[in-house]
């Protein structure tokens, strides 16, 4: 069953976001992913996040997708790539059998080990989402056709917990009319905001909740104070700092979020940041 099968028939669906190494040992990664079997149903594959240089996401997520027979998510972003190049990777991931794209801004190089590295942006996110859609309807950004319509799985982020909502809905009804299929929020922390955002966007395209297990409070202040458009609520950062057992109770207030989500029938990306110990504790919790 595909990805987009699942969502359509709103079969209980996980998904585990893996960032690719800094260096060249896959192998590492897929021992780490092994023990996690049936428990998630699709893979998440980030490109540079935090602007910081990895494996290249679409080589990647092909041999990931290739060892563990799980669907790829392959993140695109207009950081790095001029629409030449944005084009080429759409049809290189077509060809290596790779339909479900998550189409992102991506973070500034300023965050990452190469300040001083020049982003792009020819276009920005939502002109990736039209360039991806034209290239889905079977003809590139100058009007030339491909050959034949791609049956891409197009995605995108939203945030649902920005002071400015309505600017945000406003966002996401855009990136909907550009062809996007699917959105997936920033880390969830607080169900009713989540709810409160979700109740007029629900009906017009798929939503993923994202889930981050919290490691530590260290972890839940830098999410709190550091990362734009994460909302971490008070109750949840009195409860980490409190906690004699900070994992166990990161886990705990993942799970608490996950079942949630999981009850309304939504998908979920699961964010551990490569912890997959962590991943296992979680899932393995919900037996």
């Amino acid at each position: 069953m595909t990805l987009r099968e699942r969502f359509k028939e709103r079969k209980q669906t996980l998904i585990l976001e893996v960032s690719p190494p800094k260096g060249v040992d896959i192998e590492q990664i897929l021992e780490g992913l092994a023990p996690l079997g049936e428990m998630v149903d699709a893979i998440s594959v980030p490109e540079n996040p935090r602007g910081r240089a990895r494996m290249d996401s679409l080589a990647f997520g092909h041999i990931v997708g290739e060892k563990t027979g799980k669907e790829i998510i392959l993140h695109i972003t207009c950081r790095d790539k001029n629409i030449v190049a944005l084009q080429s990777e759409l049809l290189g991931a077509y060809a290596l059998g790779i339909k479900n794209l998550l189409l992102l801004t991506g973070d500034p190089p300023s965050q990452g080990d190469y300040p001083s590295a020049k982003a792009v942006f020819d276009v920005t996110s939502e002109g990736l989402i039209a360039l991806a859609n034209k290239i889905r309807e079977g003809v590139d950004l100058s009007g030339r056709e491909i050959g034949k319509k791609l049956d891409f799985f197009l995605g995108a982020g939203f945030n649902p917990f920005v002071e400015d909502r309505e600017g945000e809905i406003e966002r996401v009804m855009r990136k909907i009319s550009l062809g996007v299929d699917f959105l997936v929020s920033q880390p969830i922390f607080s169900l009713d905001k989540w709810d409160e955002f979700v109740k007029n966007i629900k009906q017009l395209a798929y939503l993923v909740g994202g889930v981050w297990v919290l490691k530590n409070s260290r972890v839940a202040n830098f999410l709190r104070y550091e990362v734009p458009g994460v909302f971490v609520p008070d109750d949840i950062i009195e409860r980490m700092e409190k906690a004699q057992d900070e994992r166990g109770e990161g886990i705990k207030i993942a799970r608490e979020i996950l079942i949630e989500l999981l009850a309304r029938e939504q998908p979920v990306l699961l964010m551990t940041g490569n912890d997959f110990s962590l991943a296992r504790q979680l899932l393995e919790g919900m037996k």
